[in-house]
């Protein structure tokens, strides 16, 4: 019953009469600069990618530890983007209160995971660095050695991945909630097919 109406909110957006939505030319031009600079990337790093790595990223190098410890969640930010988009799309546009909050309620406890996941991986990066500078060893050693998760309290976690998930949810609230219903079928359309997406194929695009 409940995906029922949920496919009743989200088959309107193949009625050609409720929403006309069509990419602009700016955003073509984005697109094409967009995999203009991948090509370029692509190139560079078939024939460079060793030479670049050696001289850029080190076990003490600034960039490499921060680009490691707070970075290469790529995956988890977009989950996190889609189940926002998702439920904020649910919330003004669904009619029925039961599926509208079980719906909501169900997007937002998905996004939590992802934002849990991605403190987990920076917070376990962060103490192992800081527990290998205190021995006067390389940052980057054992990096990720997952008996760093004992060094610091779970309760921190939580805290801080709560305070950082209600904000984020506050900013997207106000952001669909400025968007027309059109706009708001469109995207939730876009970010549902990604969340659909296996992980590791979302991973695997970022690299």
């Amino acid at each position: 019953m409940m995906m029922q109406q949920l496919n009743d909110v989200l088959g309107s957006e193949f009625d050609e009469h409720r929403l006309n939505f069509s990419t602009t030319s700016g955003e073509w031009r984005g697109v094409k600069i967009y995999l203009s600079i991948v090509l370029v990337a692509l190139l560079i790093a078939t024939f460079f990618d060793q030479q670049i790595s050696h001289f850029i990223v080190n076990q003490n190098s600034i960039f490499g530890n921060i680009f490691q410890n707070y970075a290469d969640g790529g995956e988890f930010i977009v989950l996190f983007v889609s189940f926002q988009m998702i439920a904020w799309f649910t919330w003004f546009e669904c009619q029925e209160p039961v599926t509208r909050g079980l719906m909501t309620a169900l997007a937002l406890g998905f996004s939590f995971n992802q934002l849990f996941d991605q403190f987990t991986d920076a917070m376990t990066y962060t103490y192992s660095m800081l527990g290998n500078i205190a021995k006067g060893i390389p940052a980057g050693v054992a990096n990720n050695d997952t008996a760093a998760t004992s060094l610091y309290p779970q309760s921190l976690q939580w805290f801080l991945t709560a305070l950082t998930f209600l904000f984020l949810s506050w900013l997207f609230f106000i952001y669909v909630s400025h968007k027309s219903s059109q706009q708001r079928r469109y995207f939730s359309l876009l970010h549902l097919l990604v969340s659909s997406l296996p992980k590791q194929l979302i991973r695997q695009s970022m690299i």
